[in-house]
């Protein structure tokens, strides 16, 4: 197999009759022995005890698919939306013969007094870099839209009592109701409980909270406080709640629906935001680095909502209220103020 076409499968830009090549190629035997090849050759470099200490399956996966395909690929290209279904099935096959591959070595080499590390499942690992989206299919039958640089990983085929997955960004979750099997979202703030509902969750790494949107159904939002106990608080559709980063308590609230969960439907929405939050949703919502010249000093509160938008177009609505100019050269745009 052409390793240029490959590598172009993997970033999802084959052309058709490319496409079925590659998927022929797939269902071969050619293909079984160049991936146990390559996979051997990784396992032949890699030292066990540095894996050990790093265990888990995206870590595991970043460093085998770059022995695997492309030494500058990197594992958002095969898990990012802009991959077919059957494109992510085989990424995730490859981190769950690399997860067996390593547990059988340590087997071999590992001290007969050390516990065995048997606990560890195949990761599923869905995300996104700034300017694309994507829609999620669990295995429960809920669905999941993920929203630009956010990342959505649960144990393949959830595990016992509990369909838990791991949220670090935005999504909007249809959660199929199952009242033997609770279902559980995991951010760094908080962990929201529910049967079956519609809600979304913005929680954000560099954001000043984690909000929960509840559109239809009910959730129960837990805030994890280190030292004086959990607080928990439940929603009623057409409320959320804002955990603010360093704060103690949590805030009730009726919200916008286009401003929480417009997003998933193409609307970009800006509510009396700063310079700093427009810049931020620009470069997430299009994939693109704003660079700023002289900047802008004045107190920006700019309120909008654009469904489908050009960036250009963006840009320029905006640059008759705030007075500027802007180039777009790719990926980069260079936005002057007067």
């Amino acid at each position: 197999m052409d390793q240029k076409i490959m590598d172009r499968f993997f970033k999802g830009q084959c052309t058709e009759e490319e496409m079925k090549e590659v998927m022929k190629w797939m269902h071969s035997d050619a293909s079984t022995s160049y991936l146990s090849k390559r996979m051997e050759e990784f396992w032949d470099r890699e030292d066990p005890s540095d894996v050990t200490e790093s265990l888990s399956a995206d870590r595991i996966a970043q460093r085998a698919i770059n022995t695997i395909f492309e030494p500058e690929q990197d594992l958002t290209d095969v898990v990012t939306g802009r991959t077919s279904g059957f494109i992510w099935k085989v990424a995730a096959a490859i981190v769950f013969f690399l997860a067996v591959g390593f547990l059988f070595r340590q087997l071999i080499t590992s001290d007969p007094e050390q516990p065995s590390v048997t606990e560890d499942v195949p990761l599923i690992i869905k995300q996104n870099p700034k300017g694309q989206k994507s829609k999620v299919f669990l295995p429960d039958g809920s669905t999941v839209w993920l929203n630009s640089e956010s990342r959505l990983s649960y144990a393949k085929g959830f595990r016992d009592h509990l369909r838990q997955v791991h949220l670090d960004g935005e999504a909007f979750f249809e959660v199929v109701r199952n009242a033997e099997q609770p279902f559980i979202v995991q951010t760094g703030k908080a962990r929201i409980q529910v049967l079956g509902t519609k809600f979304n969750v913005n929680a954000y790494r560099q954001a000043s909270g984690t909000a929960v949107s509840l559109v239809e159904g009910k959730v129960r939002v837990v805030m994890e406080r280190a030292n004086n106990g959990d607080n928990a608080m439940e929603l009623s559709p057409g409320e959320a709640v804002l955990i603010r980063s360093g704060a103690s308590d949590m805030s009730r609230f009726q919200f916008n629906p286009q401003e929480h969960i417009g997003w998933k439907d193409g609307v970009l929405y800006f509510n009396k935001d700063d310079l700093n939050t427009v810049i931020s949703k620009l470069e997430r919502w299009y994939g693109v680095d704003i660079k700023l010249r002289n900047d802008d000093r004045k107190v920006w509160s700019f309120t909008g909502e654009y469904k489908n938008e050009y960036l250009e177009n963006v840009l320029m609505n905006m640059s008759f209220t705030r007075d500027f100019d802007f180039e777009i050269n790719n990926n980069e745009v260079i936005i002057s103020f007067k």
